[in-house]
Formats: structure tokens, sequence, C-alpha cells
């Protein structure tokens, strides 16, 4: 993929958007619909997001007073699905909204009421970046489309020195085909904006306990769980102390073929826990889905998984969901 480059405009994109949504049937069928967004995109301000010249996605916000604002529609071409263009955007609206007082945005989506597998993906993206469920409209566009608004505080500001995804890129690197993070935790403005970025899609959503994985898991699954105010759990590997009576289970073998064996403490969590799994990267899985058995045999709920690096494929993804992650792993530089 070529560079991604975004850029403002504050009128005129209608036929952008006329073009981007006529791509996605399955989302944006409905003539008077389409309609509707493409003279809003006229009018409104709207992020347009380009590759190699060609604009491949869009989103148009509307103010609503001072301290609120609304995605009006977002879209991206469907071969650019799952390249972060999407969150890129989202990004961007969010510090121009920070940097002119807007507190809150909203976005309207299809109800849970009506399934439908693309809308469910929808639902899923934006309750990955921090959105929530407040209140649905049955009647709102028609009864066959009930409406869901999900919202969201707009972070007061970003921390010095870039971005999350930008810090992660900034100290990431390859040391004989193995992948290095570690320069991260070094660096005291990319650790703090790494672990904002891990805390921020869940700060409203009920958890009560942060568990990670030995041992990167440990270092940001505590600086989350300090970040979100609840405590942290340790799952640690077969060997090493570890005390007390322990729940345990074998996890499939992870990328190098290695078949770990996961252990919590049996009295760490319980009923009435929601509990979310930090950790670095997740690439198959494997490991992730046992810490989720673990956490289900002590009674406790699984709230999702709070990722750095987000390598799963959709089968993997969607047995662990909900998942937020930094960065996708097409993200990074070279070796992939």
């Amino acid at each position: 993929m070529g560079e991604l480059q975004l850029r403002v405009q504050a009128s005129g994109s209608g036929s952008t958007c006329r073009r981007i949504l006529a791509a996605l049937p399955t989302w944006f069928g409905i003539a008077e619909s389409v309609d509707d967004y493409v003279a809003v995109a006229d009018r409104s301000p709207t992020i347009i997001a380009s590759i190699d010249g060609e604009d491949v996605g869009l989103l148009t916000v509307v103010r609503h007073g001072q301290f609120a604002a609304e995605v009006y529609v977002m879209a991206v071409l469907p071969e650019h699905h799952r390249r972060g263009i999407g969150r890129r955007m989202l990004e961007h609206l969010e510090e121009s909204l920070a940097g002119d007082g807007v507190e809150f945005l909203q976005v309207k989506t299809l109800s849970t009421a009506r399934p439908d597998d693309g809308y469910e993906k929808t639902r899923a993206f934006y309750l990955a970046y921090g959105f929530r469920a407040l209140e649905e409209f049955p009647q709102l566009w028609d009864p066959q489309n009930p409406a869901l608004q999900m919202v969201k505080a707009v972070p007061r500001a970003h921390r010095p020195g870039g971005s999350a995804p930008e810090q992660v890129l900034a100290h990431f690197r390859w040391v004989r085909g193995h992948a290095d993070v570690w320069g991260i935790f070094a660096d005291p403005e990319a650790f703090g904006a790494v672990t904002a970025a891990l805390a921020e899609p869940w700060r409203t959503s009920g958890v009560t306990k942060i568990c990670g994985i030995e041992s990167r898991g440990f270092l940001l699954g505590g600086a989350v769980a300090v970040s979100l105010g609840v405590g942290f759990v340790a799952i640690r590997k077969q060997d090493g102390l570890f005390a007390g009576d322990k729940l345990e289970v074998n996890a499939e073998p992870d990328y190098r073929g290695i078949r770990q064996r996961l252990r919590i403490q049996a009295d760490a969590i319980g009923p009435g826990d929601s509990v979310l799994l930090v950790d670095d990267w997740a690439e198959r899985g494997s490991q992730a889905l046992a810490a989720r058995k673990l956490i289900g045999m002590t009674g406790a709920k699984w709230a999702g998984a709070s990722l750095l690096i987000d390598q799963l494929d959709d089968a993997t993804r969607s047995r662990l969901a909900p998942i937020a992650a930094v960065l996708a792993h097409h993200e990074l530089p070279g070796l992939h």
C-alpha cells in the first residue's frame, strides 16, 4: 500500500462520497439515503483519505452546537478495508475537534435489532475505537432499519511527541528477523501514549480487572490497569514460582510452534469481574484464546482484548471480540 494522505475539504465532497458509497452496496444500498449522505458531504467538512492520488475513503462531520459533533458518514473502498484508514480518519477528526473544544462525538449505525453481518463488523469497529451504544431509535430511519446511536468522549489533547501509532512506528524495529518493541518502554512519552491508547476504548466499559500474559503483557497490562483505576491479574507461563492454588490450560502452538501452559491464581478473579486482556502482539491468538478459557474457568466475564499489534485472522478475531488495537500488523515497516 502506498502512503496514506489525509486532507480536509470544507465543502464540495459530494461526488467523492457518491463514488465511494457506490462501491459499498451492502452498507449503502438505499438510494434515498445515499442522496442524503452526498448532499451533506457536499456542504459539510469532510476528511478525504487518498493513496497514490486516488481517493479511497471519506468521513463527513456535522457539528451539533459547541460541544458535540457527529460522524455523519464514513466509508472506505472495500479493497482498502482493514488497513487502518478508518481509524486514521477518526484520529484526525478527534484531534481537530479537541482543539475546537468539542467534548462528545456520536455516530449512528444499524441496530442489532436487525441482524446484518456487515453492520456487525461496523459496530465492532466503532466499539473497538471507544464508542459505546447509547440509545436505539426504531423509527428514526424506517422500521426495517432501526438506528443505534453510539457516543464517545473526545480526548482533550494528544500527548507530545506524536500519537500512539506514531510512537510505535518510531520505536519499532526488526532485529535479525525478530520484532522489537522494547524501545517503547524506554521512552516515557511513547510508553504513556501507548498506555493511553490501550486504555481509552475501555474507559466506560465496566472493566474490573486487567489480565496480562508473561512477560510484556505484565508491563502493558499493569500500566493500563493503573490508567483505568482497576486491578491487575497475572497469567504466568509454565516456569517460575507462582504461589497458591492455580487454574491451568495448555495453549495451542504459537507462531514458533511452541505450546505454552498458562496459569492463573484461582482466587484472583471470579464471578462479577469483567476482565480485559492486554498484550503487545497477537498473531495466531493461541495464548489469547487460552487466556479467555482461563478467565471463563473462574466464572468471570470476558470483556475483550486491547492489543499493541493485531495480526489475527478474521475467524480468531471474532472468537476474541471485541478487540481494540493500536496498529494492525500490515502497518508495520518491512518483513511481512
